[in-house]
């Protein structure tokens, strides 16, 4: 399988174009990167016949983990927008 810290960082990556962008709200970036980390780690266990369970959970761990390490809960829980 491909390294999850390679993953993340492409997760990550689009993750900063989704800021810049106009049509998709700041508040839902943390959500998006969630849910493409963990779609694009299955993808990569599918390919490279890993496991379904642990690549979930290693997604999950991670990303959440990036978005912490880029304060995703503060622009997540933001009223001022």
């Amino acid at each position: 399988m491909i390294e999850i810290g390679l993953v993340i960082a492409i997760v990550m990556s689009i993750g900063a174009f989704l800021k810049t962008v106009n049509w998709f709200p700041n508040n839902m970036i943390p959500l998006a990167i969630v849910v493409m980390a963990v779609a694009f780690n299955l993808v990569n266990a599918m390919l490279f016949h890993g496991d379904y369970l642990e690549a979930f959970r290693l997604a999950f761990i991670e990303a959440i983990g990036a978005i912490g390490i880029h304060s995703g809960t503060k622009n997540t829980f933001n009223r001022g927008e």
